[in-house]
């Protein structure tokens, strides 16, 4: 099914990918340097793409599902994949076949699945600053 037809769904894509999309029915172009991309990412039910550091960060600690694929010559793919695959609602689906676009076939089934989140701390932050406070100490 194409996803200009798939109803209930409405798809956010970055300037980059714009013109490749034909029918823009269903369809929001993300603005050419928009910096919030953290926050689509906690208000999406899913997102599609490459997996990245800071992606698939965002996709744990915000839950949010995705489906991906690794960049072939990228060192930390087996990082990546591992984290997605213990931390995450996700599904990996080959670099070809990513670009063929069959990711479109488990839209509906990643969102559906029953998915019990792992507990992770998400307070990295707090931490440094508490250990560099007392390194200062």
């Amino acid at each position: 099914l194409p996803l200009a037809q798939r109803e209930g769904w409405t798809f956010l894509v970055t300037a980059d990918a714009w013109p490749q999309i034909p029918d823009r029915t269903r369809f929001r172009q993300v603005p050419e340097g928009y910096e919030g991309y953290h926050d689509l990412i906690a208000a999406a039910d899913v997102v599609v793409g490459k997996a990245g550091g800071s992606t698939v960060s965002e996709c744990v600690a915000h839950r949010t599902a995705m489906i991906y694929t690794i960049r072939p010559d990228y060192t930390e793919n087996q990082l990546l994949d591992a984290a997605l695959r213990r931390f995450a609602n996700s599904h990996f689906v080959k670099p070809d076949e990513f670009e063929a676009g069959s990711w479109a076939d488990v839209l509906d089934w990643i969102v559906q699945r029953d998915f019990t989140w792992p507990q992770i701390r998400t307070d990295g932050v707090a931490v440094v600053a508490d250990r560099l406070m007392d390194f200062l100490a």
